[in-house]
């Protein structure tokens, strides 16, 4: 009988790049006769000893294909009275997460139905706290948006907040939800998630990457102004007022949503050396599995870039002019089904 790999254990190789080791992959349940078994089904490939690799390209449409099966789950096995909700709920509105589930999470009233092979959080829903998506029962967007932001860590959260404000959803409404919810696990967390929420981020690994720097007591960045200067313009994922210090994230998928650039690897070292040789900044850059796997570790980084002399006493050069783009329209204007 065939096996499958876990979407868990998927998801995880994925953040490291689409490759894992042996020790890694017994440390998440694989054991060597499950490993042998997967290879020979080409569900993984080995690329040497004690090394094993993704089949094929992991990129945009390995994770459509992962929503559209955890989707799909959710759609065959709901039932009437509950709603997708949580990390479900952001996907159902097309949200990013900051990984998928290993089952559908949905929200069910007290004393419902449960529903087997879902994951599902029983609490109260009012009429105005459901929409229907796609044909899909789901919490509204701020509702959903609260709801990641109770069950996850900050970090974490803040991948599927940054994501709603951007679409339009009120910053307000989640409070007054939050508020409405009273006095429940996580309330306190989710209020500094909301607080922190920025809809200027774009994309989920600046996202992450800011929440683990600011639960480590980084100070706030702004994200993605524009910087203007002797007639170029570049726009960095996050800066840090009051210092010559800026931030990128780095991560594959940044670059796949370049590709109107010949080279994007080249134009992201243009900037970098634009920043610090024209305007005298520094830039601190990560990526998505140091936040992940070693965030203590880069935010040490930073304080140790934060406390050079030279972006302590850094000074805009005359002529420079940092703008902010506007805030996108309001999601109640959208389609809904």
């Amino acid at each position: 009988m065939p096996i499958h790999l876990p979407p868990r254990v998927r998801s995880r190789i994925f953040d490291l790049g689409g490759g894992a080791t042996t020790g890694q992959l017994h440390a998440w349940g694989l054991s060597t006769g499950k490993l042998e078994r997967l290879v020979r089904d080409g569900q993984l490939i080995r690329v040497t000893r004690g090394c094993y690799r993704l089949p094929g390209t992991a990129g945009d449409d390995y994770w459509a294909k992962l929503r559209s099966d955890h989707l799909m789950c959710l759609a065959s096995q709901i039932t009437v009275d509950a709603a997708a909700g949580l990390r479900t709920g952001a996907m159902v509105w097309g949200l990013p997460v900051s990984d998928i589930p290993a089952h559908p999470e949905v929200i069910r009233p007290p004393r419902s139905h449960r529903p087997r092979g879902l994951r599902t959080v029983c609490t109260a829903l009012s009429t105005e706290d459901v929409v229907t998506v796609n044909g899909i029962a789901v919490t509204t967007i701020e509702r959903t948006a609260v709801d990641v932001a109770v069950d996850l860590p900050i970090p974490q959260a803040l991948v599927t907040l940054d994501a709603a404000l951007r679409r339009g959803a009120r910053r307000d409404l989640m409070l007054a939800i939050l508020q409405r919810r009273g006095r429940i696990a996580g309330a306190s967390k989710a209020r500094q998630a909301i607080g922190w929420a920025d809809p200027f981020a774009e994309s989920a690994v600046e996202s992450r990457g800011r929440g683990e720097l600011l639960v480590r007591g980084v100070p706030r960045p702004e994200c993605n102004l524009t910087f203007k200067f002797q007639g170029e313009v570049f726009r960095p994922d996050d800066y840090w007022k009051g210092l010559g210090l800026t931030g990128e994230a780095d991560g594959r998928g940044k670059y796949d949503r370049e590709r109107w650039v010949e080279n994007p690897l080249w134009e992201e070292r243009v900037r970098h050396q634009w920043f610090e040789d024209e305007l005298g900044m520094k830039v601190f850059r990560w990526i998505d599995r140091e936040m992940r796997l070693t965030p203590d570790a880069a935010a040490a980084r930073w304080r140790r870039l934060a406390s050079r002399p030279e972006v302590q006493l850094w000074v805009p050069p005359a002529g420079l002019v940092i703008a902010r783009k506007p805030l996108p329209p309001r999601y109640e204007s959208w389609p809904r089904n």
